[in-house]
């Protein structure tokens, strides 16, 4: 029995250290109710997708372990070459938080250390959102939630939760949100279950 906990722990482990990047399969909705959990353990360290049209808009659940060190950065490409996107940060009930458009542009970052997240609790679940340059978010009332600003980090100018989103938009591609001081939304089952067989084991010894 303990030779056994020890491999499946070690395969757990092993899992955990190669899956660090989510790719976005199927298609990520763009409210909090239909956006994407990503799944997995351990740190994660990015998120990968696809725009399937100029006005598609991607959300992301994950955990932030350390808001000291939060960080995402977006870049995308399409069929003429760099996209101009924009990143979005919500709480659990979809209220904004954080908001970035060009750092310059094409990129979107939210930088480690802001003031507008680095002080929240850790372990906090929230949303993760990637769009194209102007689809922006709207609450119930038909407001745009944060300012039609290019350059810096802006929190909220209206309340949320988003509701829905609006705007041009640009064309289809790829993306990739760069991640530090997150991990994954919803632990995998099996590897979740594995580390548990090993604890129990490790128990079992000290008993």
């Amino acid at each position: 029995m303990k030779n056994i906990a020890a491999v499946l722990v070690l395969a757990a482990a092993g899992s955990a250290a190669n899956a660090q990047v989510w790719a976005e399969i199927p298609d990520a909705g763009d409210l909090v109710a239909t956006s994407q959990s990503t799944v997995g353990v351990g740190g994660l360290n990015g998120i990968t997708g696809l725009f399937g049209s100029g006005t598609d808009v991607d959300m992301f659940c994950i955990h932030v372990d350390d808001w000291a060190t939060f960080s995402a950065r977006v870049t995308s490409l399409g069929g003429g070459g760099a996209l101009d996107t924009q990143v979005y940060l919500f709480d659990a009930a979809g209220n904004g938080i954080a908001f970035n458009d060009d750092a310059p542009f094409p990129v979107s970052i939210l930088p480690a250390g802001h003031a507008l997240y680095s002080g929240r609790t850790n372990g906090e679940m929230v949303y993760i959102a990637v769009s194209q340059y102007n689809v922006d978010p709207q609450n119930g009332a038909g407001a745009f939630m944060f300012p039609n600003t290019f350059t810096g980090v802006f929190g909220p100018t209206n309340p949320g939760p988003v509701a829905s989103w609006a705007g041009t938009g640009g064309t289809a591609g790829t993306y990739t949100i760069e991640l530090t001081g997150s991990s994954y939304c919803v632990p995998t089952p099996g590897a979740a279950a594995m580390l548990g067989l090993g604890g129990l084991a490790a128990f079992r010894r000290r008993r």
